[in-house]
């Protein structure tokens, strides 16, 4: 009953949902919670060159980018079946260049082979001392993990040598070692546990510490003298975390990590892949694009070392490129540095061509993007989504006005306004700059007017911006805090917002110095600290054994990471509902069992020893002759029914319809439409393919009651007054499910998909009248499907699987889209379960 009232109080009211500098003083700070991470592409090339002097080039499974940084995203996303195929390949490709031959094993291991001579393998099998091997993989192992391997661990890999040796030979033997040891969740994720300091806080152990420092500050693993720091336990003393933070700070390493997390922020990557039109924009190219990105790096780089991070967005230096300085207007021959004409006015970051650039559109600048960013990712303010429904479109505005004119009387619509007028206003002083940033006084003939506001603070071109946003109090804030994130891998909440504004606060009084942000961060109790409850007893010796008892009997327990990790001892029975932990697993009664419900099958928990209440899981009916739901009733209320059909059956009903080239297709969709609606149990239609499964030939599809989905019959000459975009000659596409989106929901339906079929200028599609319209950023789609991304893939069959998925996972029963997409966000309608119905 709340929802409703949540989402009036969320939408667009004319004001940023601004996170509170000052927490209130009833909220005690909490750490962030621990984590456990997986090495980012750079971390896993940085720790394997480190760690064995190989420069692995190959492949690696990709970075998720979650709340704008790939660390938070390594830390919430776990790796698929094809990920640890990726990890496989590049584990042997390492220990492959690490060992090529017999050679290269003995200067590796130090084990000389008898014999000597190195010779052909299949001459005289050489032989190793497997003293000397076990001390090899115990000295290899604790250099890959960064922590002593236990007794099982050694054993275990001593083990595959012999056997492998036994088989083959030493070499192979020993390749096969180093990609275990590089295979194991010990080298590709890093855990935190912590442990009770002296305060009763849980803190990380300083082996924890070391990594989440040098991987923070180097995107690599401890060099030795963090390490030593780490195994002494000196590590936790102020000052000499402090010395170490300043140390690293220096090294090159620490340029690029920290670089890498300015491009996360600005995501400068993407600015060589972002699409122009080459005859609105010839001077566009990447030589210039390579250009742009040096600069905003140099930029950032120039601001950490001034001392001041302000001069991010207020110096007037620039380094360029001979490409980038021509757009810039100044001669020069080669890379240096130069001083802006003062005429441009374009100040620091925001008048760079590569910000300005990247927040845009194809062919023309955006006042809405521009503002956006500033308002999202340098003040660190949330802009609520556009109420459901509304165009984000400006046909039917007269073209021949400035794109500002344009946007003002966009603004006038009631649905728009509130949103518009967060962002524009700050968008509008940069509107002296093109979609490639080039510098122009007037726009559709008519001169610029580049005033605007912050926060009321009235502004005139991107200088005077610039100057606004670096006094904004939301800027040292949002610096803090995102660097926090980047550094913990937590996205930050409101019981670390306490923390933030103390960090921020010691940023802004000494003068906005970042290195100094830095340091101090990382000597602060969110980095150092963590929240949640610990796994076992704290220990001091990684690796050691202690004997132990529990209700299964005596065992042994191992001390790893500094903490014991809790006892081996045998189960004595399988569990049972006693109110014991039979099983020895941790959890008490954690079973379930079989029951007679009526005339069918039930299931009942067991709780403190008793067991509960039989009941039936619900089934949604489906078009199968089954009483799914257990009713009684076979085949009622049939309302959904997703149907799995042959590659043959599709092709059946429309023989132009080939799942395996492009399921995405007008041919598909018409094959979907007629085997759904000869489906029986009242089914009309349906969308799909969603999956496929190759091995087999068959797809999936969703067929949907008639009173699920109305058809209808539209010209596309109608469609293109919704979207011009959307047209006969391209009737799958994204432009024409915005347009049969609009037109359904015209029509007083909540959405629909389509076409179903079309000819002759006409389309038949599906328009649904209770389905919920739902806003989801592709970042979360892409972790559902790897392959459904923006902007490319995001009319894909992966897509659509992901949306389904999306649905179902909040409680529906499946989902279609995407209906509309704006930047890196996607609305997609969902079809709720019988029970919301």
């Amino acid at each position: 009953m709340y929802l409703p009232l949540l989402l009036l109080l969320t939408a667009c009211d004319g004001k940023t949902s601004d996170t509170q500098v000052v927490p209130r003083a009833e909220i005690i700070p909490e750490p962030p919670p621990a984590r456990m991470w997986r090495l980012t592409e750079h971390q896993y090339r940085n720790a394997v060159l480190d760690l064995t002097g190989v420069s692995f080039e190959g492949e690696l499974p990709i970075d998720y980018d979650l709340h704008g940084y790939t660390n938070v995203g390594a830390a919430e996303v776990t790796i698929a079946p094809y990920d640890l195929e990726l990890y496989e390949n590049a584990a042997w490709d390492i220990a492959e260049q690490l060992l090529p031959d017999l050679t290269a094993l003995e200067n590796e291991t130090t084990c000389p082979l008898s014999p000597n001579t190195i010779q052909m393998l299949d001459a005289q099998q050489p032989t190793v001392n497997m003293d000397c091997v076990e001390q090899w993989i115990s000295i290899r192992g604790a250099g890959f993990w960064q922590r002593p391997l236990n007794t099982d661990e050694v054993d275990s890999l001593v083990t595959l040598f012999t056997s492998l040796t036994e088989q083959t030979n030493p070499l192979l033997a020993a390749q096969a070692v180093i990609s275990a040891l590089l295979l194991s969740p010990n080298f590709v994720f890093i855990t935190e546990i912590g442990e009770i300091d002296n305060d009763g806080n849980i803190r990380l152990t300083a082996l924890e510490l070391a990594k989440r420092l040098s991987y923070f500050l180097t995107n690599s693993p401890p060099d030795e003298q963090l390490l030593a720091a780490a195994q002494d336990g000196s590590l936790h003393q102020a000052d000499v975390l402090e010395f170490q933070a300043i140390r690293l700070l220096q090294s090159p390493k620490a340029q690029q990590a920290l670089l890498d997390f300015f491009r996360q922020t600005l995501d400068t990557e993407r600015i060589t892949t972002i699409d122009k039109n080459a005859d609105l924009f010839p001077k566009d190219s990447e030589e210039l694009r390579r250009g742009m990105i040096l600069e905003l790096e140099h930029l950032f780089w120039s601001a950490v070392e001034s001392g001041d991070f302000r001069d991010l967005l207020t110096s007037d230096y620039a380094y360029v490129t001979p490409d980038l300085a021509t757009l810039y207007g100044l001669d020069v021959d080669n890379d240096s540095l130069q001083m802006l004409p003062a005429s441009q006015q374009r100040g620091g970051l925001l008048g760079r061509a590569g910000f300005l650039a990247l927040q845009s559109t194809a062919v023309r600048s955006s006042p809405t993007h521009r503002g956006k960013f500033i308002r999202t990712r340098l003040l660190c303010q949330e802009v609520p989504p556009p109420p459901e429904g509304v165009v984000a479109s400006l046909d039917g505005i007269d073209p021949t006005l400035t794109l500002r004119e344009q946007l003002e009387q966009h603004m006038t619509d009631p649905a728009c306004s509130s949103c518009h007028e967060l962002i524009d206003p700050i968008g509008f002083p940069l509107e002296n700059y093109d979609a490639l940033g080039q510098w122009r006084s007037q726009d559709n003939g008519h001169n610029i007017d580049a005033s605007g506001s912050l926060d009321g603070v009235q502004i005139d071109g991107a200088a005077q911006l610039a100057l606004a946003v670096s006094e904004h109090q939301r800027f040292g804030y949002c610096v803090t805090a995102q660097l926090l994130r980047h550094s913990t891998r937590n996205l930050e909440g409101s019981l670390q917002e306490g923390y933030i504004s103390d960090l921020s606060d010691s940023f802004a009084a000494g003068g906005y110095n970042f290195r100094e942000l830095v340091v101090s961060m990382i000597l602060s109790d969110p980095f150092r600290l963590i929240s949640g409850t610990l796994q076992g007893d704290s220990c001091n010796t990684n690796g050691e054994e202690r004997s132990c008892n529990s209700d299964c009997g005596e065992g042994v327990e191992q001390c790893i990471d500094g903490v014991w990790q809790g006892c081996n001892a045998p189960p004595v029975s399988i569990e049972l509902c006693d109110d014991i932990d039979n099983d020895c697993d941790g959890v008490i009664d954690n079973i379930v069992q079989d029951c007679e419900y009526t005339d069918t099958v039930g299931i009942q928990e067991c709780d403190s020893g008793y067991w509960g209440e039989c009941s039936v899981l619900q089934t949604a009916e489906t078009c199968d002759g089954i009483d799914n739901d257990g009713n009684g009733s076979i085949d009622d209320a049939m309302t959904i029914d997703i149907a799995s059909v042959s590659f043959a059956d599709l092709q059946f009903w429309h023989s132009d319809c080939d799942p395996l080239t492009d399921g995405v297709s007008g041919p598909c969709n018409a094959a979907v439409n007629r085997f759904c609606a000869n489906r029986g149990c009242s089914m009309s239609t349906g969308y799909g393919p969603l999956a496929l499964d190759i091995v087999n030939e068959q797809a999936s599809v969703v067929c949907l009651h008639s009173d699920q989905a109305h058809n209808s019959n539209v010209s596309y000459e109608t469609l293109g007054i919704y979207l011009e975009y959307c047209s006969e000659n391209d009737p799958v596409s994204a432009n024409c499910n915005a347009s049969i989106h609009r037109y359904c929901k015209d029509i007083g339906l909540t959405t629909g998909f389509g076409p179903l079929e079309h000819s002759d200028g006409t389309a038949t599609v599906a328009c649904t009248p209770n389905a919920s319209v739902n806003q989801v950023s592709y970042d979360e789609l892409t972790v559902l499907q790897n392959l459904c991304y923006w902007p490319e893939e995001r009319n894909s069959e992966a897509c659509r699987t992901a949306m389904h998925q999306w649905c179902t996972s909040q409680g529906h029963q499946t989902g279609f889209g995407p209906l509309e997409n704006y930047q890196n966000d996607a609305w997609i309608a969902c079809i709720p379960t019988m029970e919301t119905e």
